[in-house]
């Protein structure tokens, strides 16, 4: 470990009041009687006083909390120039899938965007933890194939990339998807600071009534890439089978009465998005 006070080129990890943030930023971490912050601000370590956030020699920030030890998922979008999805997905099925099979991560689910932001392709990576993500995209860079053989034929095809770090919600899971042909549709709900888990518990007190007209794949909240969000993917077997739920879910006065306990909804922007499963994608 580094001596304190120092500053890191990559002060990576901090919680504050309202929940575990990544902060990718020059910033030094400071050890205090009750946990560690990013100065200047001052950032709580945990909700109990537990928990230390140290700059390592290489920059990066020790994790001693549940978080870092916890599953974490990557959603990563990466937004195609027009017209070159296919050589994108046919890259990706012959040369990056083979190449990364799920040793560098396990991937969940890949799409594309069928309405909204089109040229769109969406993967889900699954991860043992924060630490484990990171030793494994060490070893996928050190991968003689993967940066010669693949990322240097993808990269001229991209305008953008993002991604985002969330966590599973543990009484939910992650459900299996039985059958090929389905469509899924991922919605994002954003609340205000503090109350998107009083958002959560609603959701699943009404979840059981929700699931007669449609499935749920995974809850999800954001820790990193959009605070204070939840993300919940859902199959259906088409856009007509979405459409038919949307309707049957507007007249079903049961979970309409579910929905209005709780008082005043914390939601300030909801999207949609609906994603089509690619030829290596687990979920179909």
């Amino acid at each position: 470990m580094c001596e304190i006070p120092r500053l890191c080129s990559q002060a990576r990890v901090a919680r504050d009041d309202i929940g575990v943030f990544l902060a990718e930023a020059s910033l030094c971490v400071y050890p205090t009687h009750d946990g560690a912050f990013l100065g200047p601000s001052r950032r709580p370590a945990s909700s109990n006083g537990g928990g230390r956030h140290l700059c390592n020699d290489q920059g990066r920030v020790a994790i001693n909390d549940d978080w870092g030890e916890r599953v974490i998922y990557e959603l990563r979008t990466y937004t195609l120039k027009p017209g070159t999805v296919p050589a994108y997905l046919k890259l990706n099925a012959e040369v990056g899938r083979p190449v990364r099979g799920d040793r560098y991560g396990k991937l969940i689910g890949a799409w594309t965007t069928e309405f909204g932001t089109l040229n769109q392709y969406v993967h889900l990576w699954e991860y043992a933890d924060a630490n484990e993500r990171d030793r494994l995209r060490a070893e996928l860079a050190q991968n003689p194939d993967w940066a010669p053989g693949y990322t240097s034929q993808i990269r001229p095809l991209m305008q953008k990339q993002e991604n985002m770090f969330l966590t599973l919600d543990d009484d939910i899971g992650l459900r299996t998807v039985e059958g090929t042909g389905h469509i899924f549709e991922l919605r994002t709900y954003s609340a205000l600071p503090g109350a998107i888990g009083g958002w959560a518990a609603g959701f699943k007190r009404s979840l059981a009534q929700r699931e007669t007209h449609s499935k749920l794949v995974g809850l999800w909240t954001t820790e990193v890439g959009g605070l204070n969000a939840a993300k919940h993917l859902w199959v259906y077997d088409s856009l007509q089978h979405r459409t038919a739920v949307r309707e049957a879910m507007a007249a079903d006065k049961e979970l309409l009465a579910q929905r209005a306990t709780g008082g005043p909804s914390p939601l300030i922007g909801q999207e949609s998005v609906i994603l089509i499963p690619t030829k290596v994608s687990p979920l179909q």
